[in-house]
């Protein structure tokens, strides 16, 4: 049995998961809220996107993060269209950080749970 080491890691997808719920609706608003010259400063005007565009991924994002805090796997595929949205701006090392990332802390405790389930169910049909 992995119980345990299932359990911590679903323990921290849970907090880094709460954490992207928060950043991501803190941030929508600061999109809704704050011009972009202001926002975009500091970066290249290749940079700036469709502040929309952002805004929508931020809520995908924190909404990804909340179905996986409730054991959905549909999040996790939220989650990762934000590093698709990364991919598609040309940000290739940034999408494959956050696409590893999220697949590492997000996926790992469903697939070992998965695992379990498959093991028990095979030792009932035994």
């Amino acid at each position: 049995m992995q119980r345990r080491p299932i359990h911590l890691l679903f323990c921290l997808s849970d907090c880094c998961a709460w954490l992207l719920v928060g950043v991501g609706v803190i941030g929508a608003f600061d999109f809704a809220l704050v011009p972009p010259e202001i926002l975009f400063r500091n970066s290249p005007p290749s940079a700036i996107v469709n502040p929309a565009c952002y805004c929508t991924s931020l809520l995908l994002g924190a909404k990804g993060a909340f179905m996986l805090s409730e054991r959905k796997p549909l999040g996790l595929l939220l989650l990762q269209a934000i590093g698709l949205l990364y991919a598609w701006q040309g940000q290739y090392a940034i999408a494959a950080l956050w696409l590893g990332s999220t697949l590492l802390l997000f996926g790992l405790p469903l697939l070992l749970v998965w695992q379990e389930v498959r093991r028990q169910a095979a030792a009932l049909v035994e």
